[in-house]
């Protein structure tokens, strides 16, 4: 976050910077705001993210780490604060005791069905080989939508912003 703001602190032209988990007045862009801005830079916090698809949709280009980088950012995300899903894997996911029968079927079956896949789709970098975090990662959004642009490091990133055709 800290490099990204002063690359654009320091970039000539018209480049403005929005993140809503940060910023002071951070409240959800409107689609038409999105899609005044000339591209996205996406760094997904979890495998899916309706952020994305907004931003997708809005027909904003994205630029995203591409997955080398991205399971390297996620490694450390994760080690840091942890998966924001991973009710499975830590035990979360049983049936709440004020559950209707239906729901805990629900619940069980999921859970059952889980526990059957190569590595369950929940990282923790303590106690997880960097296996169980590529194996899942592919099938992440970002790296399934076509059309968006990844980049390998920052100097790629800014590479990628001074080359690509962003619709400007």
């Amino acid at each position: 976050d800290t490099i990204l703001r002063r690359l654009v602190q320091d970039s000539p032209g018209n480049i403005r910077w929005h993140h809503w988990a940060t910023d002071k007045d951070s409240k959800f862009l409107g689609f038409e705001t999105m899609a005044s801005y000339s591209c996205a830079l996406y760094i997904a916090p979890e495998f899916s993210q309706l952020m994305l698809r907004d931003m997708y949709g809005a027909g904003v280009p994205i630029l995203a780490p591409g997955l080398v980088w991205h399971q390297r950012l996620l490694q450390h995300m994760f080690a840091s604060w942890g998966q924001l899903h991973s009710e499975h894997d830590i035990g979360r996911m049983s049936p709440s005791t004020d559950a209707t029968t239906e729901q805990q079927r629900h619940v069980r079956a999921v859970s059952a069905a889980a526990d059957g896949w190569t590595y369950p789709p929940f990282y923790e970098p303590k106690t997880n080989p960097p296996e169980h975090l590529a194996f899942w990662l592919p099938l992440a959004e970002v790296h399934r939508f076509p059309d968006i642009l990844k980049f390998s490091s920052l100097i790629d990133l800014v590479g990628l912003v001074q080359t690509a055709d962003l619709g400007a």
